[in-house]
């Protein structure tokens, strides 16, 4: 796991590590309303070596007078397991660690020079428990779109794990990245959105992905000359530990030589 803090303290820039480029760099605020300094949301988005789960919070870049943000984003490699509980927890004690050290009671971020040693500690107390994926198959690579970012109300902290155990999904490819909002935000306007560029039109929230998530589906080997053949309502094969959606129509047929092939849809 790799741990990376950007955000706006006189102008956007990365913060930590100061030597490269964060693959999740982006100065994405709107400059918006300024009701939502001091709020919080999380994100998700692909990078080049897995996904990155982001906690952003809305500050008062006192240095040039502006609504701004910092962002401290953990990246998962795509070999990795995900454990979403210990994810948010590092992303919530780095927030809670610059916050105490370094932010005001009213959010302004000034020019200070940071110790980040804290971050090294963090780091090191959760390495554990983010494991090597044993089998090749369950490793997966999305990479990000070009459309602006999409967001998710969730409701509780549970139902926020269950989006970042599932981190790979269809629908997310098409954005930069989706930002998942505490449902107390909606319509408000204390909403954090309104100060981090998005699409208003993606909310994907109604598409109930978390009723859908895919799974891998076995074709077991042909038995006494019995052999199984699935394919998706529109043809396509399916073959041996695919992931199909739990709302996908599959059609199966058993085939064995000379006898009548055997078809069921379900």
């Amino acid at each position: 796991m790799k741990i990376f803090i950007f955000g706006t303290k006189g102008g956007a820039r990365p913060l930590y590590p100061k030597e490269g480029v964060a693959p999740v760099f982006d100065d994405c605020r709107s400059f918006g309303k300024d009701n939502p300094i001091g709020n919080l949301v999380y994100s998700l988005e692909y990078t080049k070596s897995g996904v990155a789960l982001s906690k952003w919070i809305v500050i008062d870049d006192t240095i040039r007078d502006s609504i701004g943000f910092l962002s401290f984003a953990l990246e998962i490699a795509n070999y990795k397991t995900h454990n979403s509980k210990k994810a948010i927890e590092v992303l919530d004690s780095l927030v809670n660690e610059y916050n105490v050290k370094y932010l005001s009671d009213k959010f302004e971020i000034s020019n200070l020079n940071e110790d980040w040693s804290f971050v090294e500690r963090i780091k090191q107390k959760y390495q554990q428990y983010f494991e090597e994926i044993k089998d090749e198959i369950d490793i997966e690579k999305y990479s990000a779109g070009e459309k602006d970012s999409a967001y998710i109300y969730y409701s509780s902290e549970e139902e926020l794990q269950n989006y970042f155990d599932a981190p790979y999904m269809e629908e997310y490819k098409p954005y930069k990245r989706i930002f998942f909002v505490d449902k107390k935000y909606e319509n408000k306007d204390e909403n954090p959105l309104n100060a981090l560029r998005h699409d208003e039109s993606a909310n994907l929230t109604s598409l109930n992905l978390l009723e859908n998530i895919r799974y891998r589906i076995i074709v077991p080997e042909a038995r006494n000359g019995i052999s199984a053949h699935i394919t998706t309502a529109d043809g396509q094969e399916i073959s041996n530990k695919d992931k199909v959606h739990p709302n996908d129509e599959l059609n199966i047929s058993f085939k064995r030589d000379n006898y009548e092939r055997l078809h069921t849809r379900f």
